[in-house]
C-alpha cells in the first residue's frame, strides 16, 4: 500500500499556509466519503472490524511521528537512553526498545496489571498509551465531523428553510424539492449492497406505497 507523506516543510507564506490548509481539507472530504461509502452506518455507527483497521492506520501514521525509543533499565526503572550522558550510558546492561507497537501489544486487561506487577513498566508505557489514545480520537472525530457535513449537503439540510412539506416528502422534476422518499430507497439499495442485512428495498418500496396511498394520493 503507498501511503503518501504529508508536506512539512517549512511554510513560506501566508499564501503557503492557505493553499496547504485547502488541501488538507479537500483530503479529509475524499477519506470521510471513502468512510461513507464503505463503512454501514458511518459517521454514526462504525463497527468493530472496520474500526479495528482504521486505527490500525492511526497507528501506523502516530509511529512516523513518534518513532519507538531505546530505554534503558536501571535499579528497574526504564530510563530515555539518549537522555543519558555516554559514561551513563556505558553503564546500562540492559535495554528495551518501546513504541506503540509494544504498547498496544498488551491488552488493556494486561495493561491495568502491570500498575501492580510492574510499575516501573506501567509508568514507561502510560505516556505512550495515553498520547495515542488521545491521537486517534481526535482523528477519528475530524473524520465524523466531515463526514456529517457531506451527509449534511447531500440530504439538502443546507437549502434555504422554505420548503413546504410535501416538496420535502416528494421530488418534482424541474423545481428545488428534496424527495426524501425517493432518496430513502436510493440509499436502502446502497445499503443492501453493502451489506447491510437491514436494507430491504422491496419492503421499503411497498410501505413507501402505503404511505403515499394515504397521504398524497
Amino acid at each position: 500500500m503507498a501511503i503518501t507523506s504529508v508536506d512539512v516543510t517549512p511554510i513560506t507564506s501566508l499564501t503557503d499556509l492557505g493553499y496547504r490548509q485547502g488541501a488538507t481539507r479537500d483530503a479529509l472530504r475524499n477519506q470521510a466519503q471513502y468512510a461513507i461509502d464503505n463503512i454501514v452506518g458511518f459517521p454514526e455507527e462504525i463497527d468493530d472490524a472496520s474500526k479495528g483497521k482504521i486505527e490500525k492506520g492511526y497507528m501506523m501514521r502516530f509511529n512516523d511521528n513518534r518513532p519507538a525509543k531505546v530505554y534503558g533499565i536501571v535499579d528497574g526503572n526504564y530510563l530515555d537512553f539518549e537522555s543519558l550522558d555516554k559514561d551513563a550510558q556505558s553503564k546500562v546492561k540492559e535495554r528495551v526498545e518501546i513504541g506503540v507497537d509494544v504498547v498496544f501489544s498488551y491488552t488493556q486487561q494486561e495493561y491495568g496489571k502491570l500498575k501492580s506487577t510492574d510499575p516501573a513498566k506501567y509508568n514507561a508505557f502510560k505516556p505512550w498509551r495515553e498520547a495515542f489514545t488521545d491521537y486517534k480520537s481526535g482523528c477519528l472525530a475530524d473524520l465524523k465531523a466531515m463526514a456529517r457535513k457531506l451527509l449534511k449537503v447531500k440530504d439538502g439540510a443546507e437549502r434555504a428553510p422554505n420548503l413546504d412539506f410535501m416538496a420535502w416528502i416528494e421530488r418534482k422534476d424541474g423545481t428545488d424539492t428534496v424527495g426524501i422518499l425517493s432518496d430513502m430507497l436510493t440509499r436502502c439499495r446502497n445499503a443492501k449492497k453493502r451489506g447491510d442485512a437491514t436494507a430491504d428495498p422491496e419492503k421499503l418500496g411497498r410501505a413507501i406505497v402505503a404511505f403515499k396511498s394515504i397521504y398524497i394520493d
